[in-house]
């Protein structure tokens, strides 16, 4: 028995000792949060519909308090700090599962130049301590600075100070993790470039692992963009549909999500464009060179051979066909189609609402 446990514990410091090799950096508050989740019992999807719960209550709290509408009468923009405090975490946690898998889909088309894969994949889904850290402070800086500057505009005025702090600790921890799935985004979007670019074996004939860091940069664009859309609605409402008021929330996650999606993938682009090319010149030759025997014989009036030339041009005249056809672009039209939608719901949001107010 003694022997035993003490098999146990050797093996458990050696994968601690292969953990920490393959961990650059300490992972970050979010991700120690996500685990904590993840070992309560029950479905982790309750503490996301928990935390939202009590967050929208707490940003209702203090118009209730002043009276400015009866207790329990829900308010368009406190209800959207509640339903975006309860699918920032749950987002976070999903695009750290989406990473992992399309990792897993990348990796038959890894390179040995690569080093530790393991290493790689916890670079793509763990945001690194130190600048979780750092968001979570400029976070809560930013968030002081607004509740006492504009008391009024952030619907802390004439509150006590318990409630005060409960608003300040609740718009902090939502827009620290909002700075941190954005911070992850643009880390994904420099890892996944030097990855294809560097570490990742090419194949226009299979692009299969091409498409599954495309996916995962248009799910986490996209998760953005669903992230700040609701937040069109009352902003419409109570700006009067003033430009300056909603144009970042319709405008700037669309833009930041099409500059991750595209940017990490044009080195790859060019290389299948380079690729095809490639083909395209030797089918090119190929053609060429049967078209010159044929020719040849022709004039030489051997008309025997004619048959297996005619056959091998309709060959190479597929062959063609089928560069031709070949896409030189990393990502299925399926994930382009499901990106394109989700990037465009802000403004059809914003669109429609517009034609609410005009026909009440």
């Amino acid at each position: 028995m003694r022997s035993l446990k003490t098999g146990i514990a050797t093996a458990t410091a050696a994968e601690q000792t292969v953990d920490a090799a393959r961990s650059p950096y300490p992972p970050g508050w979010p991700h120690l949060l996500l685990r904590a989740v993840e070992r309560l019992p029950g479905p982790t999807w309750i503490v996301s519909v928990a935390l939202g719960l009590i967050v929208a209550l707490v940003t209702h709290l203090p118009g209730w308090w002043r009276g400015d509408a009866p207790v329990g009468t829900l308010d368009p923009t406190s209800s959207y700090w509640g339903l975006l405090a309860g699918s920032l975490l749950w987002v976070l946690g999903y695009l750290e599962r989406v990473a992992s898998r399309a990792f897993d889909a990348v990796r038959p088309a890894l390179s040995p130049s690569v080093g530790d894969p393991e290493r790689l994949r916890y670079e793509l889904t763990t945001a690194p301590r130190i600048p979780s850290l750092a968001a979570a402070l400029l976070a809560t800086l930013l968030t002081v600075a607004t509740l006492v500057s504009d008391p009024a505009s952030s619907d802390v005025d004439r509150v006590p100070g318990p409630l005060f702090v409960a608003v300040l600790m609740a718009q902090a921890f939502m827009v620290s993790l909002l700075f941190v799935v954005l911070y992850q985004l643009i880390r994904q979007m420099r890892l996944i470039r030097r990855t294809l670019d560097r570490h990742v074996v090419v194949d226009i004939f299979r692009p299969g692992p091409l498409h599954a860091f495309p996916r995962l940069m248009a799910t986490s664009g996209a998760s953005l963009v669903l992230l700040a859309a609701p937040s069109v609605v009352p902003t419409v409402q109570t700006a009067g549909g003033n430009v300056l008021a909603w144009a970042p929330y319709v405008l700037l996650p669309p833009v930041i999500a099409v500059i991750a999606f595209i940017v990490p993938l044009y080195g790859t682009h060019q290389r299948l464009a380079a690729e095809k090319e490639r083909l395209a010149d030797e089918a090119e030759e190929r053609l060429r060179g049967l078209l010159r025997e044929i020719n040849r014989d022709i004039d030489a009036r051997d008309l025997a051979g004619l048959d297996p030339l005619d056959r091998a041009l309709a060959s190479v005249m597929r062959q063609r066909e089928i560069v031709a056809k070949l896409s030189t672009w990393p990502w299925s039209a399926g994930t382009a189609r499901g990106f394109a939608s989700a990037i465009l719901l802000p403004l059809g949001l914003y669109l429609v609402q517009r034609l609410l107010s005009q026909l009440v």
